[in-house]
């Protein structure tokens, strides 16, 4: 356990220019006296920590210092390859190309057939099992945010409404088993995020752009301290159950006698909710809140009436 928390100290003092001791004591759960026999430890193994005492004080390396592979272990290199080469799978990335070569040369000459044996235990592969095109957009997408280029295209929304937009591409970002680009819509003057297969008729404008000091992990804290939750109570028959497991939490379920499932979820309360519970057809019944119950009875009706023209 110290071990790890000494690496990972380490890594903490190269990525940043200088640190409390009650930062690091609340960054890793421990007391500060913990924390100043953590440097003293890093100073007895050849790291140069330098302190400095006053209001900006704090533990430091001295410059120029670089992380060695005698601080990372061989589990460490074998699990940063393949974190890597899974999103290099997809990206396709000449910048992670060489990165993932400069550290697959610090893998010792006498362990290669057990890192070999060893990277077979576990594979991220972040690409569909049809992939279409998404390879297309990534390489588009991706090296207009890199550019500070404009990016300009149709895109189809949760109700298939098309609306032309132009955003300041920003970042890829892979969740829930999709990619999104993150970016700044200027027909909607605010931040938003795009899910790339809804997206049409890319073009990349040779118009840059100044990035804008907002990060996708900023916007995000913001929007989910702000969002509207609402708790569903769900029942669900029994041939549902494997579809189930993934997205609830079994302390959240109960099983009946009749082999139907209660189960309890809160989701943010957007437009895809309706979408999302209608995919599972006549195998799930809201059973509360109300609200959501009347949004499904009128998407039924409106399909009712489209079907009995």
């Amino acid at each position: 356990m110290r071990q790890s928390r000494l690496l990972a100290l380490t890594i903490l003092l190269i990525n940043r220019r200088r640190i409390a001791a009650p930062e690091i004591a609340q960054r890793f759960g421990v007391t500060v006296r913990t924390v100043y026999r953590d440097i003293e430890a890093l100073r007895s193994a050849g790291i140069p920590v330098t302190g400095c005492q006053g209001i900006d004080g704090g533990f430091a390396l001295m410059e120029n210092y670089r992380l060695t592979r005698q601080l990372l272990t061989f589990e460490d290199i074998v699990s940063i390859l393949s974190t890597l080469t899974g999103i290099n799978h997809t990206l396709r990335n000449p910048d992670l190309d060489n990165i993932i070569e400069k550290i697959g040369c610090m893998i010792p000459q006498d362990r290669e057939d057990e890192f070999n044996r060893v990277s077979e235990l576990i594979a991220f592969d972040m690409t569909p099992w049809s992939p279409g095109d998404q390879h297309n957009l990534l390489d588009i997408t991706y090296a207009a945010a890199a550019a500070r280029k404009l990016i300009e295209f149709v895109y189809r929304d949760y109700s298939s409404t098309l609306t032309h937009r132009i955003i300041e591409p920003m970042t890829l970002v892979f969740k829930a088993g999709m990619w999104y680009l993150f970016g700044y819509c200027r027909l909607r003057s605010d931040y938003r995020l795009f899910r790339l297969s809804r997206m049409e008729k890319i073009t990349v404008s040779d118009k840059r752009f100044n990035r804008r000091g907002t990060t996708f992990r900023e916007t995000l804290e913001t929007r989910q301290h702000n969002r509207n939750p609402v708790t569903l109570r769900l029942l669900f028959s029994p041939r549902s159950r494997m579809n189930i497991d993934d997205f609830i939490r079994p302390q959240h379920s109960l099983q009946r006698a009749d082999g139907f499932i209660e189960a309890t979820l809160t989701v943010e309360n957007d437009e895809w909710v309706c979408q999302w519970l209608l995919g599972f057809g006549k195998e799930v019944e809201v059973l509360a809140p109300q609200s959501i119950r009347d949004a499904l009875r009128n998407q039924l009706q409106i399909l009712q009436t489209m079907y009995n023209r």
